[in-house]
Parts: C-alpha cells; sequence; structure tokens
C-alpha cells in the first residue's frame, strides 16, 4: 500500500508551556512529523540555543531547523521533528527552548501510514529566502515511485494573514496562523512520488523557512514461503544389501529345484547328484 498522510493537529499557543492540542489514536509504526514555528515579538530569532519536542511517550529527532526576521520587528524559527511511534499514549506535545523566548507557537502534526520503520526520513533540507516564491532543493529520491515528500513552509507577514500555494505538492488542511501577534504562519503539504524540488507560493512577499523530508515506504510485501523450483532436486541413492538378496534367491532356487549337490568338483540339483 501506499503511503498515506493525515492531519493530526493545527494549533495555537500563545503562553507557555507551549502545547499542541490533545493527540490520540495514533497508530504505532506509523511515522509522525511534528513542524513547530516559533516566533517572539522582539529580536531576530527565537529558542536559537536549543529547540525540543516532548510529549505522548515517544523520542522525537530534529530533522531540521532555520530562523527567519524581518529586521529587529519579530524573530522565528521553524524546526521539524519526527518519530516512529512505539508504545504511544495519548497527550499533548510540548515545545521548549533556551534563548530568546517566543511569544506564540504554531504546531502542525501529520502521521504517515506504511512507511519503513528503518531509515524512514532518507533526506532533508531546509533553506530561506524573502519574497514569494519557496523552494528547497532535495536529492534524487531512493524509491522515485514510492517514497514520499513533505514540505513544511514558516512565513512572516507584515499586516496580513497570506496563503501559500503549491504547484504539485497536496495542502495538509489550512495555513496556520500565529493569530495573536500576526508574525508568522506555518503550512505544509506533501506527494508520494520523488519531487527534488518542492516549492510553494506565498500570497505576498515576505520572508520564509522551508524543510523538505523525503520518507521512506514500506517494502514491498515478502512472497509467501514455500518450494523453491528452481533449486535442483538432490535424491540419496540407497545401496542395495547384497547379502540379503543373495540368500533370497537362493532360496527361491531351492524352492523351484530343490537343494544343490556336489558331483564331480560341481554342484548340481540333487534330483542330478544321484
Amino acid at each position: 500500500m501506499a503511503i498515506v498522510a493525515t492531519e493530526r493537529a493545527s494549533t495555537h499557543d500563545a503562553s507557555a508551556p507551549f502545547e499542541s492540542a490533545t493527540l490520540s489514536g495514533l497508530t504505532n509504526g506509523h511515522l509522525v512529523i511534528v513542524d513547530v514555528c516559533a516566533t517572539t515579538s522582539g529580536g531576530t530569532d527565537v529558542w536559537e540555543t536549543t529547540f525540543t519536542l516532548s510529549g505522548c511517550g515517544q523520542t522525537w529527532t530534529a530533522i531540521q531547523s532555520r530562523n527567519f526576521t524581518d529586521s529587529a520587528t519579530y524573530g522565528a524559527r521553524i524546526k521539524s521533528f519526527s518519530a516512529v511511534l512505539a508504545s504511544f499514549s495519548s497527550g499533548v506535545l510540548t515545545a521548549s527552548g533556551t534563548g530568546t523566548a517566543p511569544t506564540g507557537v504554531n504546531f502542525k502534526v501529520t502521521s504517515f501510514s506504511d512507511v519503513d520503520g528503518t531509515g524512514t526520513i532518507v533526506q532533508s533540507a531546509q533553506n530561506g529566502g524573502t519574497g514569494t516564491a519557496v523552494s528547497v532543493v532535495l536529492s534524487a529520491f531512493g524509491d522515485a515511485a514510492n517514497n514520499a515528500c513533505h514540505l513544511a513552509v514558516g512565513y512572516a507577514h507584515a499586516s496580513a494573514f497570506q496563503d501559500v500555494t503549491y504547484a504539485t505538492l497536496t495542502k495538509l488542511g489550512t495555513d496556520l496562523d500565529d493569530g495573536t501577534q500576526t508574525f508568522a504562519s506555518l503550512s505544509h503539504a506533501w506527494q508520494v512520488g520523488q519531487d527534488t524540488s518542492p516549492d510553494g507560493t506565498i500570497g505576498a512577499s515576505c520572508d520564509w523557512a522551508a524543510i523538505a523530508v523525503e520518507i521512506k515506504a514500506a517494502s514491498a510485501a515478502a512472497a509467501g514461503a514455500g518450494i523453491d523450483e528452481g533449486a535442483p532436486m538432490i535424491v540419496q541413492a540407497q545401496r542395495p544389501n547384497v547379502s540379503v538378496f543373495a540368500r533370497s534367491m537362493a532360496r527361491a532356487a531351492r524352492k523351484a529345484i530343490g537343494d544343490f549337490r556336489p558331483r564331480g568338483g560341481l554342484w548340481l540339483p540333487e534330483a542330478y547328484a544321484r
């Protein structure tokens, strides 16, 4: 089966501790990617020293991180985390860090079914800039037909919320606006199949940062066990028991013509030896 992406949460939290909505009903073995965008009303960066994610009984591994800013007006940083679920427990995810404290945090949580549990994140990359065109460059996919691409975009807007559209990727839910501060937004999209230049277009020119990921699809199901018809069949020959064979033949001869007796140096049937 092909990878399927499902948005599990899209939330904004304007006060510490910065938490996502409650997650429940997720399936062990599925990959979950959490895109987090933290913003602050002062400075040019946020949680620049450390930036971590915890919760739901999982170990969340950082994928990529990138900050974007509008001079000294505000600071923002997008960071993506992943985990292949094991012993998942319902609860919230908590983003925390050290450095410049955020005034708001956006969360986008996506689950991916039918992934390979080993080397699930094949590759990742990040990029940033100013303008309306968003793009990230990835290398050729390990499996161009079945692996999936996921793209997350954090972007700033000076006055009003701006939408992100994608040329090839499928958008997951709606863009998430940091409505309290009106400093930054978060959007994400995905597709099955290779895309070495995932991109999007923001509705107005602004600063942005993006993270792209290649996700490894589950291996094809193993063929059913059975006889390998292409392998040679080895038959071990049984060595005959010569002594048993000889006795059997002698008994048969005696039964047919009688016992043998010696006469003139020859063994003749008893009927002829007289």
